[in-house]
């Protein structure tokens, strides 16, 4: 990521990028902004999260965290102690084959699980990049209904990820 250094990031959720086993680092540029890198040496391992104000693990990340531990081998736990209505992304998570379980307020997700082709809707702009997250990982087609949620929260979403390698394809 250019122009952020590690100390931008909040603490509690770099913090659960080391239990991953990730590596964030500074990095320099000559022709432009610094930036953070993210890199793992082994297997990454299991997670768990705990939402919290800032400095803590922020509850914006949560579903975001979420489709990524899903492509963990083992089981992760995030718990939501900010807002109980943070899990409009479970149900569109299972429509793609991710085994995940809300407990109330916990949610365990058990990986690591390839998503399988389906369509989503998210219903909220946290959940829309959770799915893209779970895209990424997949071989498959992901059929992303958004309501405008990315094209409000993202500058210019569509191009930034054909430039990542998707396939962005507008559906009828």
């Amino acid at each position: 990521m250019a122009g952020v250094s590690p100390a931008e990031l909040a603490p509690g959720f770099v913090e659960v990028l080391h239990q991953l086993g990730l590596i964030v680092t500074s990095t320099t540029s000559t022709s432009g902004p610094g930036g953070v890198t993210v890199a793992h040496h082994d297997t990454l391992g299991t997670g768990k999260g705990t939402t919290a104000p800032h400095p803590g693990f922020p509850t914006d990340l949560q579903p975001q965290l979420t489709a990524f531990l899903s492509q963990v081998e083992g089981r992760s736990v995030i718990t939501e102690t900010l807002y109980d209505q943070r899990d409009t992304r479970c149900s569109e998570l299972r429509k793609l084959g991710i085994r995940v379980q809300q407990t109330g307020p916990h949610l365990s997700i058990t990986g690591r699980r390839l998503p399988t082709s389906g369509t989503v809707n998210p219903q909220e702009i946290r959940c829309a990049a959770a799915m893209l997250v779970l895209a990424a990982a997949g071989t498959h087609t992901t059929t992303l209904i958004d309501q405008g949620h990315l094209a409000r929260g993202y500058a210019d979403f569509l191009s930034k990820l054909r430039q990542l390698g998707f396939d962005t394809q507008p559906t009828e």
